[in-house]
């Protein structure tokens, strides 16, 4: 399955996004992190800024232009802060928030739309496979 993780925000969502780059790479998935035709995209959300929240909701629009069927995931800030609104995008197959993201791999299966109730567990994720020149701390 060819899948694109497409990263708003910080260096925290960036690094979130490289892990789950990572372990779908290892599940054989072609990965890519700029948007493009995809059978899946997942889509790091931000909202630490009007900006950044309408930057988020308008992702859905690209993705569409590139793949009028296209199936989307949508977790990070924004979409913890206004599930219903990324929930009712038609193509939405899975909205998570900030947490669960390390639950993403293996809903990738799930079909319909699932919200996931806010959880204030400590979540691990794995090492990321750093696409950048710095790495993270």
């Amino acid at each position: 399955m060819r899948i694109c993780v497409f990263t708003l925000g910080c260096k925290v969502n960036q690094s979130e996004s490289d892990s789950l780059i990572k372990d779908l790479k290892s599940l054989g998935h072609e990965v890519v992190d700029e948007l493009s035709f995809c059978d899946l995209y997942i889509v790091n959300t931000c909202a630490v800024t009007g900006e950044a929240e309408k930057k988020s909701r308008q992702t859905y629009a690209r993705i569409l232009a590139i793949n009028p069927n296209a199936k989307i995931i949508y977790t990070g800030c924004a979409s913890q802060k206004d599930p219903e609104s990324f929930a009712k995008k038609s193509d939405s197959v899975l909205v998570t928030g900030t947490f669960n993201k390390g639950e993403i791999i293996s809903l990738l299966d799930k079909t319909g739309l699932s919200l996931f109730p806010e959880s204030k567990a400590f979540e691990e994720l794995s090492t990321p496979e750093s696409l950048r020149t710095r790495t993270y701390v």
